[in-house]
Order: structure tokens, then C-alpha cells, then sequence
């Protein structure tokens, strides 16, 4: 087995990759999830406004924001005040969809090949992994 392969099966290779999939997988569109959330609460608000609430790059937002809008979960309105901005608001879709998928559901898709013995096991395991990281940190 050549080197990288090794480091991809590792312990730390494997969770790496799990949360490299939970980072970027959408949401199972993660991203899009979140923008969809933070729409229902707040109707509209502009990229730029959610760009910085999320930390994501411009160009990132941006292709979220098509890839939303081509689902037809939100929409580009132009302000009343200022022509010139953009302002995203979500559509009835979008809060159809933030609706539909709450947390617990997206932890039963994503975790769905481990029996619930198993799947309170990986928890106790990252709890007690997470407590000692913590401590170190102390």
C-alpha cells in the first residue's frame, strides 16, 4: 500500500475524511442548509451580510447562492432603497425545505449503517475524545 493510501485509512486519515464529508457534502448540502436557515429567519438579506455570518468566500457564496436559486429556493430581488444592491429573499420552496429537514432527520441519513448500539458508541467514543482534547487545552 503506498504511503498516502496508509494515511487515508488511518485512524486520523478516516476522520479527516469524515469530516472533510460533513464540511463539504451539501447538506446534505450543508451550505446551502444553512443560507436556507438564516433566510427563514431574517426573509431577506444581502450576500454580502450572510458571506460574513458564515465566513465563506465570495466566489463560494456565490455558486451556493445559483445552485439555491436554480432550485428555486430562493429568489435576487433588487432593494427598494438602493437599486443597485441585491437582496436574497427565500421563496416559499426554500421554507418548505428548512422545514422538512430537521437535524435529527439529517442525523438518521448520515448515520443510517451504524445500529443505534453502535451510533452510542461512536458518541460516547468523540465525547471522550473531545473531553480530553479539551483538557489539554486547559
Amino acid at each position: 500500500m503506498c504511503e498516502s493510501n496508509r494515511h487515508e485509512e488511518d485512524l486520523l486519515g478516516l476522520m479527516g475524511r469524515c469530516g472533510h464529508y460533513l464540511y463539504h457534502h451539501p447538506e446534505r448540502k450543508r451550505g446551502q442548509g444553512k443560507i436556507l436557515r438564516i433566510l427563514s429567519q431574517k426573509d431577506q438579506m444581502t450576500q454580502k451580510e450572510l458571506q460574513e455570518i458564515l465566513e465563506i468566500q465570495p466566489g463560494s457564496m456565490s455558486e451556493i447562492i445559483s445552485k439555491l436559486e436554480c432550485r428555486g429556493m430562493l429568489e435576487r430581488i433588487r432593494d427598494e432603497q438602493d437599486k443597485r444592491m441585491i437582496v436574497l429573499k427565500i421563496t416559499e420552496r426554500g421554507k418548505a425545505e428548512v422545514m422538512e429537514k430537521p437535524r435529527h432527520e439529517m442525523e438518521r441519513e448520515l448515520f443510517h449503517a451504524l445500529s443505534k448500539e453502535e451510533q452510542d458508541n461512536l458518541k460516547r467514543l468523540l465525547k471522550k475524545l473531545l473531553d480530553q482534547w479539551y483538557q489539554k487545552e486547559e
